[in-house]
């Protein structure tokens, strides 16, 4: 996924650097790698749609109190959490990733990856959604993640810049 989205990234400079050149053979191939950028796009955002929609719909799932029997940092930064939580009468063992930001300087992920963790060993009991047809598969954090929002922003940009491009080469065909 991620090479995809550097060739998308690499497309649409490819797309923008067309455009500042203006008319000629350069220009008329802007159309088309606009459509390939856009179609890229638009595909990066529906699907990453997808995963935003699956993640707001477990936010309607019932809850449950569980409690923190482990956490730990990835080598990624990402603060991990195991729990265990009852329903009807039968126990359950989940982990979570708690989705510190990725963005950042890598000392300060990890700060804000102690400062999520910190907060479970200070109080570790956590609200459990669970799956109301498979009470194995539970949540801690039900919605979605901040790399989510960001795709489906960067699909649509790519899409714009898509745009931009095929109108750009069906104008240098006039």
């Amino acid at each position: 996924m991620f090479a995809t989205i550097l060739i998308l990234v690499g497309v649409g400079l490819g797309v923008g650097i067309g455009f500042l050149l203006g008319n000629g053979p350069i220009s008329r191939a802007v159309g088309v790698i606009g459509m390939v950028v856009g179609l890229g796009g638009a595909a990066l955002a529906a699907h990453q749609s997808a995963a935003m929609l699956s993640a707001l719909a477990r936010q309607s799932w019932p809850t449950t109190e569980g409690e923190v029997v482990e956490s730990h940092i990835t080598p990624a930064n990402d603060p991990m959490i195991s729990y265990r939580y009852d329903v009807d009468g039968a126990s359950y063992e989940g982990e979570s990733n708690m989705h510190a930001p990725g963005f950042g300087l890598r000392s300060s992920r990890l700060e804000t990856a102690h400062m999520i963790l910190r907060d479970f060993a200070e109080d570790p009991k956590v609200l459990v959604f669970y799956n109301p047809d498979n009470p194995a598969e539970g949540k801690v954090k039900p919605g979605p993640p901040w790399r989510v929002f960001t795709r489906v922003s960067f699909g649509f940009c790519l899409l714009v810049l898509g745009c931009v491009g095929v109108t750009r080469g069906a104008r240098a065909k006039r």
